[in-house]
């Protein structure tokens, strides 16, 4: 999401938002050492901020996640993550 203005001097973009999401799925372990992919289901893809028991499953928690993201964001880039 962001605002995007048009003048006579050119365009200015400001006010960019990232709301990051999280994709998990079902994935057994002997197809996962198999590198199955075709194999994965049940795929959900949702917000970061209401993935606390899919991110548990995977070892880390939003906050980590959404800090990780702040950190790849910063910089040079003014983006709000949301």
């Amino acid at each position: 999401q962001f605002k995007l203005v048009k003048t006579d001097k050119g365009i200015s973009i400001s006010d960019v938002k990232f709301r990051p999401t999280f994709m998990s799925y079902e994935w057994s372990p002997a197809d996962r050492q198999a590198q199955n992919l075709l194999a994965r289901r049940n795929l959900k893809l949702q917000p970061l901020k209401q993935a606390a028991n899919e991110t548990k499953l995977h070892g880390t928690t939003v906050e980590e996640r959404l800090a990780k993201v702040r950190q790849w964001l910063d910089g040079t880039a003014k983006v709000a993550v949301e």
